[in-house]
């Protein structure tokens, strides 16, 4: 199971965010110096530096050379046009198959085996991910964004859990709860709860409630 999540992650998000325009695999895949793939390569490792079981550089930059110049055949961004969706498919088609193909039976330990050249190939694809989408500037600036979000919340509901007068912040559910577990460590906990049951939504919504830039509401309609 693990496997098949490495190679869902690591071929179908390449393909998706290249076709969102994420991943400049049409730069990264060209033979000779370059610059894109060194940059690349130089933010994996200097993420992964400190991890002694991740692959060195070099065996890395060697597979990741040798499988796109067997499977990548686009030179440019990505338009849709019916050739570039073709060689598109072929690549990923053939990249899954390659993969799935991997997983051996071991009958004499009972146990799977798949040989580290493709552990290798879809480490390094899956670091695409990582290194254009998850830890690209907008996508950052929007998680720093989402912490501050959620630290403010718990600051603002750990401060009203320590005063009934405040509880009124609280939806029902949760009031109820204050009333049984008086503890401070029983209080903290109930805002956790409060704050893991909101969808992303929803705790932007209370956060703009809190901080005064959204029309009155109670609680209990925004989580509902």
């Amino acid at each position: 199971m693990d496997w098949a999540d490495d190679v869902t992650y690591s071929v179908l998000d390449m393909e998706d965010f290249y076709r969102a325009g994420r991943i400049p695999l049409h730069v990264l895949v060209r033979s000779g110096e370059n610059f894109e793939r060194r940059r690349f390569f130089d933010d994996v490792y200097q993420r992964r530096g400190a991890d002694k079981d991740f692959y060195p550089r070099a065996e890395l930059e060697e597979v990741f050379g040798s499988l796109m110049a067997t499977f990548w055949q686009i030179n440019e961004p990505y338009s849709g046009l019916m050739d570039q969706r073709s060689k598109l498919r072929y690549c990923t088609s053939h990249l899954i198959h390659r993969y799935i193909t991997a997983v051996q039976l071991d009958k004499a330990t009972k146990s799977i085996y798949i040989d580290d050249e493709f552990k290798k190939e879809v480490a390094i694809l899956k670091e695409l991910t990582w290194t254009y989408v998850i830890e690209g500037a907008a996508l950052a600036m929007q998680r720093e964004g989402q912490k501050r979000i959620i630290r403010l919340l718990f600051e603002a509901y750990t401060e009203a859990s320590e005063s009934r007068k405040k509880w009124s912040l609280f939806p029902p559910y949760y009031r109820d709860q204050l009333e049984r577990d008086g503890s401070p460590v029983d209080r903290k906990r109930i805002v956790v709860d409060l704050i893991a049951g909101m969808t992303e939504p929803q705790a932007i919504a209370t956060y703009a409630q809190l901080m005064g830039v959204r029309p009155a509401v109670t609680l209990e309609e925004i989580v509902r």
